[in-house]
């Protein structure tokens, strides 16, 4: 169980998918109101119709959805902790939204209640937090998977599909121009600020990506067909003002530079976006804050490399 809520998930709340998932959740509890409120606890309790209440439930819970969804994560979610979201800490927010909500319509309820010292009875406050906690998890979660599915990861899924079906289009004529490009104004020499002086002098092209590890970076790169790593004690930053120039080599994460030229493949979502090289085993991410200018050079690059492919 803890492996699975500590599975990454993508962070995905965005204004449009929040108000659709309020409007969705609270259309489904003015049905489920409507339909399953006893009439006669409503006579004895309530000064209201029972479509009233149900519409007052409704509004509420749309009211309160946007409350958690939209304006929490602005004050209470940092981007580290967006970037690092988990279907654990999705979890814990959904069962925040339902807390909210049964507290606004507890509200509502104590508010046209003709009794209301019947609803502060412990056995009353126990029933609606079990009916909109236990029994909504469910409907919530199923109506939180299926906008995130419908308006995100199957549009994201499909971009991906496409970029890397274009990467396996170019790629080997993309390889083929780089190798006739690798001259000596291509190389670019990297200086290490550590005791032992290093100097690792390198065609930019066969470069991989770079990596920060504690105080050094290390260097993945192609020599002839097999990818070699290079170790160097010099910071990730001035690696990336060394190398600004260069437009292809782009930063996706506070640890990582890449060579979006030299990508294999692509995994993932807008929030969950990893990468792949040639002969490496793990992955490179791309954070979600570096992700759209990511997003726009890579496109930017492949449809230039398209352009050139077809010359």
């Amino acid at each position: 169980m803890r492996a699975l809520l500590n599975k990454p998930y993508p962070y995905l709340h965005s204004f449009k998918r929040n108000i659709l998932g309020a409007v969705l959740i609270g259309l489904f509890v003015v049905v489920v109101s409507t339909l399953l409120i006893d009439g006669q606890v409503l006579k004895g309790y309530m000064g209201i119709s029972r479509t009233t209440l149900g519409l007052l439930y409704g509004f509420n819970t749309f009211l309160g959805t946007l409350l958690v969804l939209e304006w929490f994560p602005k004050v209470g979610i940092t981007e580290k902790n967006k970037d690092e979201w988990t279907i654990g800490k999705e979890s814990l927010l959904i069962f925040f939204l339902l807390t909210v909500i049964t507290l606004l319509n507890y509200g509502v309820s104590f508010l046209f209640s003709s009794k209301p010292s019947v609803l502060l009875s412990v056995n009353y406050i126990a029933k609606i937090f079990f009916w909109v906690i236990v029994v909504g998890s469910a409907p919530t979660f199923s109506i939180a998977i299926w906008v995130n599915y419908k308006m995100f990861l199957k549009k994201n899924l499909l971009e991906v599909k496409a970029y890397n079906e274009k990467l396996n289009e170019i790629i080997k004529k993309e390889l083929e121009m780089e190798e006739k490009k690798m001259t000596v104004e291509e190389k670019v020499t990297l200086f290490s600020t550590g005791e032992t002086n290093s100097i690792l002098t390198v065609s930019v092209h066969t470069i991989l990506f770079i990596q920060a590890e504690e105080n050094c970076i290390e260097v993945y790169l192609m020599e002839g067909d097999k990818p070699v790593k290079k170790q160097l004690c010099q910071s990730l930053n001035e690696i990336e003002e060394q190398l600004a120039s260069y437009q292809f080599i782009v930063k996706t994460h506070n640890s990582f530079l890449v060579n979006i030229r030299r990508i294999s493949f692509t995994e993932g979502n807008a929030r969950n976006y990893r990468l792949f090289f040639e002969g490496i085993t793990h992955s490179v991410p791309v954070s979600r804050s570096e992700f759209k200018a990511f997003r726009a050079i890579f496109q930017e690059e492949m449809a230039n490399s398209s352009e050139e492919a077809e010359v």
